[in-house]
Parts: structure tokens; sequence; C-alpha cells
């Protein structure tokens, strides 16, 4: 095959259309900052391996988009249009992708997922305050406050009016403070002097014990307990939550974001519609993963390349808090031929 030339095609993203071709070649075969285009630098080096072993020419054809939509356009396009002859590009394998074209053969897998770090247990929230209980029991105990504050009132008027020694009643807010100062252990001031009103503080004072010890023992066993996973396990979860967001800017993510998937929707609108400058939200992967530490921000690349950046940055107990929701499933990276092309045959006999 040395008398033939094959146009093949290739994506940079963040790379000068305009230098030389001569440039961006070599920014393709050098290996630095593997983590830049890591995909289709991955990509061209098969392509120079498959020229290798079929010993044709090759005409490099630059482009700076998989696609315009997740089946349609970019260099995608390209190959179904018949202005190159093959892909290196690592497309994902997918049925819309896969009409019209022909899989040479499957290169690699890819996961891509969103990475974002537990809050640590010592970091006590609202939420967390609230956590020990149910809401149905929080509200269980407010009214048993309530009641039991209004019944203390009518006892201590009742006193007065049987003259136990007490001259004036206290009123319904100075009862409700000392009933709640009952439930958090700090005692009473308030004391009822006859035989009934002092055996309901007892009984009030024994179910507050219950109580207050259940409660703090479950706090306690929180801050003592191994790190907590993140309840978010989806990327709807993700999209309501109050995290901030980033994306590593490859081209194969922004062509996954126009898939027209009810959750990819739902995630756009509630996370990069809202920004006044939606472009902020693609940042590099070394700045991207540095900002998931302040435990407020999710970041998403590919999974190797986190794992470069959290070895150089991450904690031990850092390491231990991560949590990752998958913006798409794993996907097969393949190399494309358009269907019909002649050099099918040749590439299914090596």
């Amino acid at each position: 095959m040395s008398d033939l030339t094959m146009r093949i095609s290739y994506v940079l993203a963040g790379i000068d259309m305009n230098q030389p071709k001569e440039v961006t070649l070599g920014f393709m075969k050098t290996s630095d900052e593997l983590h830049l285009n890591y995909v289709p630098r991955f990509g061209f080096r098969l392509g120079m391996l498959l020229r290798d072993i079929f010993g044709y020419n090759i005409t490099w054809v630059f482009n700076n988009m998989w696609s315009e939509t997740w089946s349609t356009g970019g260099a995608l396009g390209e190959i179904r249009d018949d202005r190159v002859d093959q892909s290196t590009c690592l497309y994902a394998m997918d049925a819309p992708r896969l009409e019209n074209i022909w899989v040479v053969f499957e290169a690699a897998k890819i996961r891509t997922t969103f990475f974002f770090l537990a809050y640590h247990n010592s970091e006590i929230s609202v939420n967390r305050l609230a956590k020990p209980f149910h809401c149905t029991v929080w509200i269980c105990v407010i009214v048993v406050l309530t009641v039991f504050s209004f019944g203390l009132r009518e006892v201590l008027i009742l006193e007065r009016r049987l003259h136990h020694g007490r001259t004036s009643a206290p009123s319904f807010f100075s009862t409700m403070l000392s009933s709640f100062g009952t439930i958090c252990q700090q005692s009473s001031l308030i004391i009822p002097r006859t035989l009934g009103g002092r055996l309901s503080c007892v009984f009030f004072l024994i179910a507050s014990y219950l109580l207050y010890n259940y409660y703090t023992s479950s706090i306690v066993a929180f801050l003592l307990g191994p790190p907590v996973k993140s309840d978010i396990k989806t990327l709807r979860q993700l999209a309501d939550s109050n995290l901030k967001v980033g994306l590593d800017d490859i081209p194969f993510t922004r062509a996954y974001l126009n898939y027209q998937e009810p959750e990819i929707s739902y995630f756009i609108k509630k996370k990069i519609k809202p920004l006044k400058d939606e472009e902020t939200v693609w940042l590099p992967a070394d700045e991207g993963i540095q900002e998931t530490r302040n435990r407020r921000f999710a970041y998403h690349c590919e999974v190797s390349v986190a794992y470069i950046f959290m070895d150089k940055y991450y904690t031990p107990d850092e390491v231990c808090d991560v949590n990752m929701v998958d913006l798409m499933s794993q996907k097969s990276l393949a190399i494309l031929l358009k269907r019909g092309s002649p050099y099918r045959d040749a590439f299914k006999t090596k």
C-alpha cells in the first residue's frame, strides 16, 4: 500500500488552527503533558502504528470538533461525507454513530466522571444536627414541649389561686424557655409545689434525658465514625446539589453534552445555563482537581487524568473522601472508516 495516501482526521482542543501543521504534529508526537488532548494523542499514535504496518502515506486533516451533535458534524461528518478516509479520533461506539460507518477495531475504553470530596465528619452542618431524628419526631418534640409549657403555666396559676405560697405565675414564654432548658439538660428554675405538678416534671425530665442521650450519642457516633460517602449518586442529584461544577475541555465531552438525553439536558439547565459566561465551566484538569479540595466543587474528566493530579495534590484523607458520579457510562473507543471504504478488506486481512 506504499502507493496509497490515506486522508486521516484528528481532533484537538485548545490549539490554534492557523498554526503550522508541523507544530501541531510535533505536539501530537511529544510525551509532555499527556493529560492535554490525551484521547486524540493516543489515537494519533495508533494511526502512526497502522501506517507502519500497512506502509501507506498519510495526509493529516485537522479538526477542532469531534462532532457537532453526538452523531453528526465535526470530524465524524467528514468521514460520512467522504472528505477523509479514516479517523484516529477514537469515537465512542454508539448505535446513532455507526450509521454509514465501519469500525476498524476497538482501541480502548474510556470512563469519564465527576470527582468531588465528601464533607469531613467534623464539619457539622445544620442538616447534620437535624439528622438524628426524623422530621415527624422533631414535630412531636416541639408539640410536647409546647403542651408541657402550657400545662406547667396552668399548674403555676392554679397554685397561686390555691395559695400554695406562690404570689405570681410566670408567662407562657417563661415556662417555654424553662422547658427548653430542661430538654437541653440545663435544669429549670420553675418548680411546681404541688405533688401532681412535680410528678409531671419528673416524667418530663426522664423523657428529656432519654431524648438528649440518644441525640448526643448519634452526633458523637457520626464524628468518630468512618468518612461518610455523599448522598449524591446520580447526575440528576448532582444537578440538584449546591456543588459548583467544572469540566475538562475536550471535544469528546463537548460532543456528549449535545446528546439529547433527558439527564444531560437537565444537568445543563441546572448547572451550565445559569452561568453568566458558560465558557467558565471549562477548566484544565490541573486547576479543576485542585478546586475540588474546597469540598464544594465537582470536576469532570477522564479517570486516569484525575488520578495523576490526585496523586499530586490530594492528602491521604482527601483520597478517602473522594466521590464519583458518572456523566456517561464507560464507552468503547474505536477507529472508524466510512461504510463501503475499499480499505476495509485490507484492515480485516491484517
